[in-house]
């Protein structure tokens, strides 16, 4: 989890990065399996940010519905 943080916060380029995209994708799929839903909620945010930039619309909105119930 540290290592997918260090590397968005030292990569300007990293919505864009496929090693970061394939293992941001990875630890958000872990958390939702492993951790508290804090985690998940925290990640979130970013996996809809890479998901946008790849103008993949679809899964961004089945995620946001799949966690509006928190909101």
């Amino acid at each position: 989890m540290l290592e997918v943080v260090h590397y968005r916060l030292t990569h300007p380029d990293y919505k864009s990065d496929p090693l970061y995209i394939e293992q941001l994708l990875e630890l958000f799929a872990q958390l939702q399996k492993q951790r508290p839903k804090g985690y998940v909620i925290f990640h979130l945010q970013y996996v809809l940010e890479v998901l946008e930039a790849q103008r993949k619309y679809k899964e961004a909105y089945s995620l946001l519905k799949k966690f509006s119930y928190i909101s």
